[in-house]
């Protein structure tokens, strides 16, 4: 085989390599987008579509910034944009908002519009990042995107390791330590111990495992952004990579922390509570005192006026 021809073979599988890594990217990306959609009630993404086609025209771009931020575009956002100029104008409504919210953006308008799959999908790998994953500081429009995913991991991978730790599950990454599912269903089982029946996760069950885990976290409120068939794949350039593995465990850690205000609120609010009636039923107990004192008093007053009457009377008698 002649070098030229073993360069193109090279160079063919790379290519295929990398359509293969963009197309589990778009689906599980596109599964987030809804999750973040579907807590404000806005339309979805149609799955069955394809993602970049639907991101063309800016419209749920838009929809996303609202979404994550709280906050709508300035502008008017067209609807129904058909026309090029429409669209850009659409893609560049969200591009200014995230700028406005510090985000270094460097993906164009054009690059939204024209379906450049690579930027669109380092885009929303940005998003997730900052979102989820990262606090204020280290969200900073500084740093590098090799940093911004080096601190993005590292929070991620210590909270894994903290809520698994205790149920024997190692989790030294965020690929390998996950395909086999155990390490996803000790993570849900930490958050809500209800969901699933520990015992019966067992090793070497895979498939059984991952899907387990997959329908307990939807109870979560965690939408499956992981096919089961993707993660048992024997071919692991098939399997979703460690930004798809992330993107879906960036969406516990909220959870988690959620969960944990509500509970401390709770535990707040009895505490508040039984010192409030600790300290009503104290205050009852010195009023009853304060009652018994005022009585006896009187009584004491009543036998001192008594005992004067009749001393007062015998001296009469006497006289």
């Amino acid at each position: 085989m002649s070098k030229n021809l073993m360069m193109s073979v090279t160079t063919a599988k790379r290519k295929e390599q990398e359509t293969v890594t963009e197309n589990l990217h778009s689906k599980t990306f596109l599964s987030w987008m809804n999750s973040q959609f579907s807590h404000k009630n806005f339309p979805l993404l149609d799955p069955s579509k394809d993602l970049f086609s639907q991101l063309s025209d800016g419209v749920f771009l838009c929809r996303l910034m609202e979404a994550l931020y709280g906050k709508k575009v300035v502008g008017k956002v067209k609807e129904n944009a058909t026309t090029e100029i429409q669209k850009l104008e659409n893609v560049s409504l969200a591009i200014d908002f995230l700028k406005s919210q510090k985000v270094n953006v460097t993906v164009s308008s054009k690059d939204i519009v024209d379906g450049n799959r690579k930027l669109t999908l380092g885009l929303v790998w940005r998003l997730v990042l900052d979102h989820n994953l990262l606090d204020p500081s280290q969200a900073s429009e500084d740093l590098s995107i090799v940093q911004r995913n080096k601190q993005a991991k590292a929070n991620l991978l210590a909270f894994c390791q903290k809520q698994v730790s205790p149920y024997g599950v190692k989790v030294e990454d965020l690929t390998n330590s996950w395909y086999d599912g155990r390490a996803f269903c000790a993570l849900v089982h930490s958050i809500d111990s209800s969901l699933l029946d520990w015992n019966k996760v067992q090793q070497g069950n895979d498939a059984q495992n991952l899907k387990t885990a997959f329908d307990a976290a939807e109870k979560l409120g965690i939408h499956k952004m992981l096919d089961v068939e993707d993660m048992i794949q024997s071919d692991l350039d098939a399997k979703p990579d460690e930004k798809c593995i992330m993107t879906y465990l960036s969406e516990f850690p909220p959870i988690f922390f959620e969960r944990l205000q509500k509970a401390s609120f709770i535990f707040n609010s009895f505490f508040s509570l039984l010192i409030k009636t600790q300290k009503n039923e104290q205050s009852d107990q010195e009023e009853l005192k304060r009652r018994e004192l005022l009585l006896s008093q009187k009584s004491k007053e009543e036998e001192d006026k008594q005992r004067t009457e009749i001393e007062r009377h015998r001296n009469e008698q006497r006289n």
